[in-house]
């Protein structure tokens, strides 16, 4: 009996070493297989077409090209960027011609700018993954490719949620100066309106805003000087919604220790690097780096097919995607708490709190002079 028993499990031993063997030789065979099937193809790679700011904007298109990069590092995926010439749509088509002719295989585009340059090559490539940010589809135009998915967001809510709690901290005389009137940058001035408006009535109080697009997304001394003139006739807060404009309106605030509101990003470092005292109240924030990730993630690894051919706007009711930054660093409000700001997000999340921001008329305000400025 002992002796059957020795040779049972001699016998079982045998067959497990015979197994594992011939498991570890189909694995090498599959990997084999694997690197044959790959020799000589294009594995992937993402491309990004930047603004004319460049990746180094302090704003959208930095937040943008963050999100690529940590990506590529984190997944061992190729990444570049183009920049074009100019923002005309032939040029930005040539950037993207050039990342395929580089063996590009997803192009992330970061701006309203390139919508028709977008419209105008992803049929060219049907093989290239498009992701147009701040984009929405174009009316009269085709419809979307299956390669193509756009997304923008609800910039009036976080626009909202800037504008009530600068009011709760007890300004009175704000202002408001946006790159151009385009979707996104509306949607920032009518939701800090409506907010600032809200959080007036809450306080029983009357305030002043000054209202202006600049019809640039850059600053300038002509930007800096008009600026100037709001802060030295009693302005305190400016949100500056178009992209380096905001250091048109830093320059303006410090010799009147103003402040102003960043935009897209968290921006307070900008103001602890130029002054003895931060001027950057807080920042309206999306969180382009976090979404541009996720939609990464289905372009490469699975979800695809549930985007592509779609346009999604993006609300604070989808996660952590907007908000103002509560770090310690970043959070400059003394009177306006944590918890009121939790609480203004939940009571907008839970729908207690609706924001009617229509993009084609000016919001009714109660307790805001509202002057706009040209």
């Amino acid at each position: 009996m002992k002796k059957y028993a020795k040779f049972l499990i001699s016998f079982l031993v045998l067959v497990f070493f015979i197994l594992l063997f011939v498991s570890y030789r189909l694995d090498i065979k599959k990997n084999e297989e694997y690197l044959k099937a790959t020799q000589g193809k294009k594995l992937e790679k993402i491309a990004l077409i930047s603004t004319l700011a460049g990746v180094d904007d302090e704003s959208f298109c930095q937040a943008a090209w963050t999100a690529v990069r940590e990506f590529g590092n984190k997944y061992n995926i190729e990444y570049q960027y183009y920049m074009p010439l100019s923002d005309a749509v032939v040029e930005i088509s040539n950037s993207v011609e050039l990342a395929v002719a580089d063996g590009a295989t997803i192009i992330v585009m970061p701006s309203f700018h390139a919508t028709y340059s977008l419209y105008e090559t992803h049929r060219k490539y049907p093989s290239v993954k498009f992701i147009g940010i701040d984009m929405s589809p174009l009316p009269n135009f085709p419809k979307l490719g299956k390669n193509t998915f756009m997304f923008t967001f609800h910039e009036e809510e976080v626009g909202y949620l800037a504008g009530y709690a600068t009011v709760i901290e007890g300004y009175t005389r704000l202002g408001y100066i946006g790159g151009m009137a385009v979707t996104p940058v509306i949607r920032y001035g009518y939701g800090f309106l409506l907010g600032a408006d809200a959080a007036a009535r809450k306080l029983n109080k009357k305030i002043r805003v000054n209202y202006y697009y600049a019809g640039q997304f850059f600053g300038d001394a002509n930007i800096s000087a008009k600026m100037d003139g709001w802060y030295s006739s009693g302005t305190q807060v400016i949100f500056a919604a178009g992209g380096t404009l905001c250091m048109s309106v830093l320059e303006a605030a410090v010799p009147y220790k103003g402040m102003m509101i960043g935009v897209d990003t968290d921006q307070h470092h900008l103001g602890i690097s130029r002054t003895n005292y931060d001027p950057v109240l807080t920042s309206a924030m999306k969180n382009i780096t976090a979404t541009v990730g996720d939609i990464l993630l289905s372009a490469i690894y699975g979800g695809w097919d549930e985007i592509g051919g779609t346009h999604r706007i993006v609300s604070v009711k989808d996660g952590d995607y907007l908000g103002l930054p509560t770090a310690k660093e970043s959070w400059q409000f003394k009177h306006f708490t944590r918890q009121e700001y939790n609480k203004l997000l939940h009571d907008i999340r839970s729908d207690k709190i609706t924001i009617n921001c229509n993009i084609y008329q000016v919001p009714h305000l109660t307790n805001t002079k509202l002057h706009f400025v040209e």
